[in-house]
């Protein structure tokens, strides 16, 4: 019986589009859902740190030793306060690291008037705020600058979240898509074998035996993509992924997959493959009742 499902329609016109749009379906399917999941991930963290964060500067004075002296202070100072959590100085080591991108790699830390950088980490339910930490560094460091982080990362969780709806979006479009090629297509193959489903039709075969040879093929043509659709975007994800290992997640949307990403991801050809089989189906068996 499965031979005669494949000996009943041939490859055609029709049938030989399918499995190349259904490749790139799957693949633009699989790097916007890959997309998603890397701003999903950032947006988490954004959401859960920016308010929390803030970053004290204490401009360089003549003397080193009276700058690390007022830095204890302020760090003394904030401990005392109940709304924070941590207080930490940032090493000059990891400050020159930040600049060299900028400045390059050969220059020497030691020879720069860095700022004494602090990091302030505030309890998740606290009251204080950054205009109060800002007032506690300047009474004993008058020039400190304070940097609240929540106050830029809004801007950027905005931005993220609009392209977020838009990856959404064209992930959306690419289902829409393929959802009507399959349907047109189906209609194209039974237009162009409209005399063989007469006959068998004469000959006393169900619409059920037609419409499985049908979404047979259809499925064997929709597997095949959807390796290969996969196969090229894993290729593309990894890439991607090796090249982000020296980004920072914590300020980028990073396209960087992790091993639960990929078990996600693996999703996405294999529900494109049941789509495809159920729109063949559904518009196969529509076709077949309006059939005399």
């Amino acid at each position: 019986m499965r031979r005669r499902h494949f000996q009943i329609f041939q490859s055609d016109a029709a049938s030989r589009y399918l499995p190349w749009l259904l490749v790139l379906s799957v693949f633009l399917a699989t790097i916007a859902a890959g997309g998603l999941l890397a701003v999903e991930r950032t947006l988490a963290q954004w959401r859960a740190t920016a308010p929390t964060i803030i970053t004290i500067q204490l401009p360089p004075g003549d003397d080193p030793k009276v700058d690390e002296d007022r830095a204890d202070a302020v760090m003394r100072r904030l401990r005392a306060e109940p709304g924070v959590a941590t207080i930490e100085q940032v090493p000059r080591d990891r400050v020159g690291q930040l600049l060299e991108p900028w400045l390059g790699s050969d220059f020497r830390v030691s020879s720069l008037p860095l700022p004494l950088v602090l990091h302030v980490e505030l309890k998740q339910d606290s009251s204080t705020s950054a205009d109060t930490i800002a007032t506690i560094a300047r009474t004993i460091v008058a020039n400190a600058i304070v940097d609240n982080h929540k106050e830029w990362r809004e801007s950027l969780v905005n931005y993220v979240s609009w392209l977020r709806f838009g990856i959404a979006s064209s992930l959306v479009l690419v289902i829409v898509v393929t959802g009507l090629t399959a349907l047109f297509l189906t209609l194209s193959r039974m237009a162009i074998h409209h005399h063989a489903i007469t006959l068998l039709h004469q000959l006393g075969a169900s619409d059920r035996f037609i419409v499985r040879a049908l979404v047979r093929q259809a499925g064997i043509s929709a597997i095949a993509s959807g390796i290969l659709g996969f196969g090229l975007a894993f290729v593309l994800l990894v890439g991607l992924t090796a090249a982000s290992r020296q980004l920072d997640e914590a300020f980028l949307p990073v396209l960087r997959m992790q091993t639960a990403d990929w078990l996600w991801l693996s999703i996405v050809p294999l529900a494109f493959v049941g789509f495809t089989v159920l729109v063949t189906a559904r518009t196969a068996t529509h076709q077949l009742r309006r059939m005399p």
